[in-house]
């Protein structure tokens, strides 16, 4: 075992596993880990056991509610439960938990309908003029997205005057 490759916390663990064995001052030695940082995250391995009743309660909520739930009303669901956390533990833990709700991909406006045609005609052949109203019109489809959904854009001009 690369010694270097390991965290802390790691190391914390194999010497835990190995401590039947080996005293602790040869495990540490071994390890290259201080005595301080040993028990430091020792300390800290039973402190995170402190939530795994929560763990399993938020699972249940997660799945009960086909993976829909994200941190808010999981804090909300766990509070109708009697259980008070923070939000940051609630985002902390789901996402330790890997409980992420699943967005749906945005989808991109295509036109294709089928087949494609030919092109039609280039009947204006790029003369945008006009001798009297009504006689040439020009449009454009435009796609805009706003908070409400999305809103097309078709504005119709006349080429005698330039009028939409």
């Amino acid at each position: 075992i690369n010694r270097q490759v390991l965290t802390n916390r790691e190391k914390t663990l194999l010497a835990d596993a190995l401590r039947q064995r080996y005293s602790l001052l040869e495990l540490l030695d071994a390890l290259g880990l201080a005595r301080s940082s040993y028990f430091y995250h020792r300390a800290r391995m039973q402190v995170a056991e402190k939530y795994t009743e929560v763990r399993r309660a938020m699972a249940d909520i997660f799945e009960r509610n086909h993976r829909c739930y994200g941190y808010r009303r999981m804090r909300a669901s766990l509070s109708r439960q009697r259980v008070r956390l923070s939000e940051k533990v609630v985002q902390r833990l789901m996402k330790q938990e890997c409980l992420v709700v699943a967005k749906p991909k945005r989808r991109r406006y295509g036109s294709y309908l089928g087949e494609i045609s030919p092109a039609p005609e280039n009947l204006l052949n790029r003369d945008f003029t006009a001798l009297a109203p009504n006689e040439k019109w020009l449009t454009d489809i435009s796609e805009f997205q706003i908070p409400a959904g999305k809103v097309y854009l078709s504005p119709m001009i006349d080429c005698f005057d330039g009028k939409v």
